[in-house]
């Protein structure tokens, strides 16, 4: 059980119950246990994800001291090695396949259905049907329906200046929407749920746009939802 930092996670809640949009962004490490990170040394190592605490790497491959974006998630290994490159992926992909979901989804299920934003789905529901959806929660899959939801969201957050974004969980392009948002005038504040601390110092965000907490993705969410389960924040209304 992670020790987690209780003033940072209920202000993570109170934020979120009163933002008028929440963005969601997380990597294949936050199911738990999956042979993911942005940085390690050694196959031997036990790693991090930005949400998910990993102790377990694919022991069938060699031990390599490289770094990991480099050399086993790198393209370059399909010329480099191909039975590595392969090796890797393939591993990656059928735990990224079996593994049961976690009772994290459960929680961002129930935010999902409590925090409708009725601006976006109307905003949404004005662009092509055959190549975005109208609803306002769905996996960004495709760069067409990705490029919908960010320009719809940022158009809202321009002409609606009092409306507030809250994307938790995120890398490079999640900072680069919340600094668009603050740029047009809008309000947003990024969550970070992170277990490695240097990982603030890449940021060029901080307090109160940037809110850190450092600790993994499923003790946090569960954190959250037990202050948002509270009452003790009540949730507004989203016209």
């Amino acid at each position: 059980m992670d020790t987690l930092p209780m003033a940072a996670v209920a202000s993570a809640a109170e934020k979120i119950l009163r933002a008028d949009i929440l963005l969601v962004a997380v990597g294949a490490g936050f199911s738990g246990t999956l042979p993911t990170s942005k940085r390690t040394t050694s196959w031997a190592l036990t790693t991090k994800t930005c949400a998910i605490h990993i102790g377990y790497l694919p022991t069938y491959l060699p031990t390599y001291d490289m770094s990991f974006h480099e050399t086993y998630a790198s393209h370059v290994q399909i010329y480099d090695d191909m039975s590595i490159f392969l090796g890797f992926w393939g591993e990656s992909f059928n735990q990224y396949r079996n593994t049961t979901p976690h009772a994290g989804y459960d929680i961002l299920k129930r935010w999902k259905q409590r925090l409708t934003c009725q601006l976006i789905k109307d905003k949404l529901a004005n662009n092509n049907p055959t190549n975005t959806t109208t609803s306002p929660f769905f996996v960004f899959t495709s760069n067409d329906r990705y490029h919908a939801w960010e320009d719809a969201v940022e158009d809202v957050l321009q002409q609606h200046p009092s409306k507030r974004l809250v994307v938790e969980t995120v890398r490079e392009n999640n900072e680069d929407l919340v600094q668009a948002v603050l740029e047009g005038g809008g309000q947003a504040t990024l969550i970070r749920v992170n277990p490695e601390v240097e990982d603030e110092d890449d940021s060029e965000l901080s307090y109160p746009h940037l809110l850190s907490i450092h600790a993994t993705g499923l003790a946090t969410l569960q954190a959250i939802d037990h202050v948002i389960q509270s009452g003790l924040v009540a949730i507004p209304p989203c016209n």
